[in-house]
């Protein structure tokens, strides 16, 4: 599953709006997330791995979802 959410993460635009989301949802601080969660070590908890790509599949559709605002 980490390679999953290394994927998809790669695809967030706004990273950091995306941390300041997924460290609100667990009650965890931000740069403590971005740096063992995302950037460095990758290494999601597996309790939380589920709900992160759900994080993940909703903020990208959101992305798809104003990109095509733009461009109508």
């Amino acid at each position: 599953m980490i390679e999953n959410i290394k994927k998809l993460y790669a695809k967030v635009e706004d990273k950091q709006k995306f941390i300041e989301v997924v460290a609100e949802e667990f009650g965890k601080d931000p740069r403590t997330l971005q740096n063992h969660w995302f950037i460095r070590f990758f290494s999601v908890p597996d309790k939380y791995q589920a709900r992160v790509v759900e994080l993940l599949q909703n903020t990208l559709q959101n992305q798809i979802e104003q990109l095509s605002k733009l461009l109508s």
